[in-house]
């Protein structure tokens, strides 16, 4: 190599595009971006800094994406040359690799949508539980650090509170 490890790392830390200065610095130092690589998570970067086309294991290929989405392989009506939806199987206009109509994509997308909108939700709710404000009185986690009792806690506090009234203005 032409450059030393710490001018390397620093070529990458003041980068603005780390995609194109792997390349870069692959190319200046006569040698391979896995080399780079090496010395940037050598050098204290993660493989999250990495660019994912660099990243051992960061990109996929197809076959194994088909597999872990359960996409069918694409089909092509031989006497039209139309593709076959996977799901439906009308014949559609779509490029070489289209799986789906447009309508079917759609739905798989909305689909996934709503699946990824849950995880995340589902993730908040265990970062919330796990950031340690919970209920005064029973200890349960809380929905968010306004609160200070759960909803089952306050709703008894409440009635006990208007309770503790009646009996004041009764005398």
């Amino acid at each position: 190599m032409h450059m030393t490890e710490k001018e390397i790392v620093t070529s990458f830390r003041q980068a603005k595009n780390r995609e194109r200065q792997v390349a870069i610095l692959a190319q200046l130092n006569a040698c391979t971006t896995g080399d780079i690589v090496e010395v940037l998570l050598k050098n204290g970067f993660t493989p999250k800094d990495i660019p994912g086309r660099y990243r051992k294991g960061g990109k996929r290929d197809r076959k194994a994406y088909r597999k872990e989405h359960q996409v069918p392989p694409p089909k092509r009506d031989t006497k039209t040359g139309k593709m076959v939806c996977a799901e439906c199987g009308i014949l559609f206009d779509g490029k070489c690799n289209a799986v789906f109509c447009a309508a079917c994509g759609q739905r798989r997308r909305e689909k996934w949508e709503k699946e990824r909108r849950q995880r995340e939700r589902e993730q908040r709710a265990a970062e919330r539980a796990a950031s340690g404000k919970k209920c005064a009185d029973c200890g349960a986690p809380l929905k968010s650090k306004l609160y200070t009792y759960c909803a089952d806690c306050a709703t008894k506090r409440k009635r006990e509170s208007q309770r503790r009234s009646k009996e004041r203005k009764k005398g």
